[in-house]
């Protein structure tokens, strides 16, 4: 029952004005009690099974306590038309699930609810945005934490931190002749509050900034994920190329300064090497899914599980439109799907059909359809452009490198279609449109005069 009172106490402030503390719990239930609170304490004896539920039921209130905010938003702000316009074709999606699919009512509206986290970005436009600074810094000051804690683990050979997702086991796996175990329950924001730290926030020492980048760098590296760590590294040196022309030398000296200390590590230049060599292996093999040895490499298996579920849908009606629409792994209907590639899971004593944590296109195409995966895809394009167009508040660059990373390990990942994913990301939109639009009521002299990420301190309305 803890979990339900705090989401009740989270209500109530927000209702109160109270909206740091709030914000807070909300991001907690969203970050699996921030990794330290086991789910099991959160839940227990709550009618309620995840802690995410729990984070929806506070949307729902909110939404419906001022759903005029969100009626205003969606007119106002082109983005977020986006965002609400791929929502509600998600909706439609759902009632031909149930209606043409004949797909149970409760078994949709669990996989409608990920979607529903599309919508929080109307609570946020009604904060203060002094407020969405105060909550990005502490989450960033608590991810730091966290990041000690999951560098700690690896010594002691013990998990000490909760995976991402409540329900989940912290895996662990030992890399082959190198008594080096790796982690996979790193901090759930660790990708934007690393790019904040790096490029957002103004440290008040030299010697303070040095020590939480060696801290957000050392667990990026840490869980030896090859993909990832090649993926953020482009992602930077792009960033740097294109946008830190009078910072230029001093960025891309420490990244060489860093890469070459990496490569002087046995390990981290063994998995890099391994992620060069599957790829080779990959491309050089056929594409045709009866001719491909998905057993081979992870990049193939990927590619195998991504052509085999385009294969499929392909062949249905409406496939291209709405896949097979919001079906569940656990329905019946799964049950009939006649997937080979994939994961075996115990619990249902088959491979997995639907659900994968390895590629998000598949889930994509599968429940929303062709259109749906581009609309989506369109989407993260747009929150791209919206952050690039407002780059001058800052906070946006934290944004905007995230969205690009996600989209470019999108082969490698399903992040861009998880909930804390889609709801910080919509939180930084959000911080970010206020942020613009504070900076731009200032007049000329006055905005030139004030650093752009103390605009907010003027404001006096949340919206």
């Amino acid at each position: 029952m803890l979990g339900l009172a705090l989401t009740g106490l989270a209500i109530y402030q927000f209702l109160y004005k109270q909206y740091y503390y709030s914000l807070l719990i909300f991001f907690g239930l969203i970050a699996n009690g921030f990794q330290v609170i086991p789910s099991s304490i959160l839940l227990a004896a709550s009618p309620i099974d995840k802690l995410t539920d729990l984070a929806l039921l506070y949307i729902i209130v909110l939404l419906l306590y001022r759903f005029d905010i969100v009626l205003h938003v969606i007119k106002k702000q082109p983005i977020f038309k986006w965002v609400a316009a791929y929502f509600g074709f998600v909706l439609i999606d759902a009632f031909y699930s149930c209606v043409v699919l004949d797909y149970s009512f409760g078994g949709v509206i669990k996989v409608l609810r990920a979607n529903l986290f599309l919508l929080s970005f109307g609570v946020f436009f009604m904060v203060p945005t002094q407020v969405l600074i105060q909550v990005l810094r502490t989450i960033a000051a608590i991810t730091v934490g966290l990041c000690v804690i999951f560098l700690i683990q690896i010594p002691l050979k013990e998990s000490l931190l909760a995976a991402q997702a409540a329900g989940s086991e912290a895996i662990t796996h030992d890399i082959e002749g190198f008594n080096f175990t790796r982690f996979y329950n790193t901090p759930v924001y660790l990708t934007p509050i690393f790019f904040y730290y790096l490029f957002v926030h103004q440290f008040q020492s030299k010697w303070m900034q040095a020590g939480v980048i060696t801290i957000l760098l050392l667990t990026v590296v840490a869980p030896m994920h090859r993909s990832y760590i090649i993926t953020l590294f482009f992602v930077i040196v792009l960033y740097v190329l294109i946008a830190q022309r009078n910072k230029r030398t001093m960025y891309l000296g420490a990244i060489g300064v860093v890469a070459y200390l990496a490569s002087l590590v046995d390990v981290v230049r063994y998995r890099i090497d391994e992620a060069f060599t599957d790829l080779g292996r990959t491309l050089s093999g056929p594409m045709v899914l009866s001719q491909m040895d998905y057993s081979d490499n992870t990049l193939t298996f990927r590619l195998a599980h991504l052509l085999e579920r385009f294969q499929y849908i392909t062949t249905l009606p409406a496939g291209w439109l709405f896949g097979i629409g919001l079906l569940g792994e656990d329905t019946k209907q799964a049950n009939k799907l006649p997937f080979q590639v994939g994961i075996f899971q115990e619990r249902y004593d088959r491979v997995a059909q639907i659900e994968t944590g390895d590629i998000p296109w598949s889930m994509l195409m599968l429940q929303v359809g062709i259109v749906g995966a581009i609309f989506y895809t369109t989407v993260l394009v747009m929150l791209i452009r919206h952050f690039y167009k407002n780059r001058a508040t800052m906070y946006s660059v934290a944004g905007l490198l995230w969205v690009t990373e996600a989209l470019l390990a999108s082969m490698l990942g399903v992040e861009m279609i998880l909930i804390p994913f889609r709801v910080l990301v919509l939180f930084i939109a959000v911080l970010t449109t206020k942020a613009a639009k504070t900076a731009g009521d200032q007049p000329p002299m006055l905005r030139s005069s004030i650093p752009s990420t103390s605009y907010s301190q003027l404001e006096t309305l949340p919206i």
